[in-house]
């Protein structure tokens, strides 16, 4: 799935115009990287966490998938 796929889709579920949807998505998508070039952790119960890990020569942003995210894919 594409991003444009990704915003029509949010806009169907949640009932706004794809200029909405894609605003809101932007906002996500800024927020989990501002919070993560902070050094921060993001976790979404259910859905999974963001995190940054040490690497030797570089950090590198990790998503770890939660219980509920896994058994949906997993049906």
């Amino acid at each position: 799935m594409t991003k444009s796929e990704l915003v029509a889709e949010i806009s169907k579920v949640a009932k706004t115009t794809k200029q909405e949807a894609e605003q809101a998505l932007n906002g996500i998508f800024d927020a989990i990287k501002e919070t993560l070039s902070k050094g921060k952790e993001i976790r979404l119960t259910g859905f999974g966490s963001f995190k940054v890990n040490q690497r030797a020569a570089s950090k590198a942003p990790v998503f770890k998938a939660g219980k509920e995210l896994k058994d949906a894919v997993n049906k």
